[in-house]
């Protein structure tokens, strides 16, 4: 089906871009702009036994993450809540105020979540779930192959 092309309807399409892009962007996301899917930094690293999670979370406090695993796929959620001082101060500038983040990673290899330890120190989430048995790499040894001679009659 062809349509016929309207100049101003593309122009209308793109100032709507900009708009939504501008208004999306506050104070905070541009440093984790959640906007875009994006949240606080993070590695995920496999070593022979486990997978390591890091995670950058400054002013976060342990108790503001919640952390699971389901059907192979890892869920990082926090909330953190700004002081309510208002009443005591007189702000000037206020940016820091509740913020929220939520991730969500499918796990390459099967982890066993009852044996995961989690650790916050400076602002850095250590997350460390050790591989299921049939994830681990096994071994295979090689057997080698004998030779066989031919005998001579005689």
């Amino acid at each position: 089906m062809l349509t016929r092309w309207n100049p101003m309807q593309e122009i209308y399409n793109i100032n709507r871009m900009f708009d939504t892009f501008w208004n999306s962007w506050n104070s905070r996301s541009l440093f984790w702009p959640d906007t875009f899917g994006v949240g606080p930094a993070m590695d995920l690293i496999e070593t022979d036994d486990a997978l390591v999670l890091q995670a950058e979370l400054p002013g976060f406090n342990p108790e503001d993450i919640d952390i699971k695993v389901e059907n192979g796929v890892l869920h990082l959620k926090g909330t953190q809540q700004a002081k309510e001082d208002t009443e005591q101060y007189q702000y000037h500038l206020r940016e820091r105020g509740t913020w929220n983040f939520q991730r969500a990673f499918s796990l390459p290899v099967q982890v066993d979540a009852d044996k995961a330890e989690a650790q916050f120190e400076n602002g850095v989430l250590t997350l460390k779930l050790p591989k299921t048995q049939e994830a681990l790499p096994k071994k295979i040894a090689i057997v080698p192959k004998k030779e066989i001679t031919a005998q001579s009659q005689s």
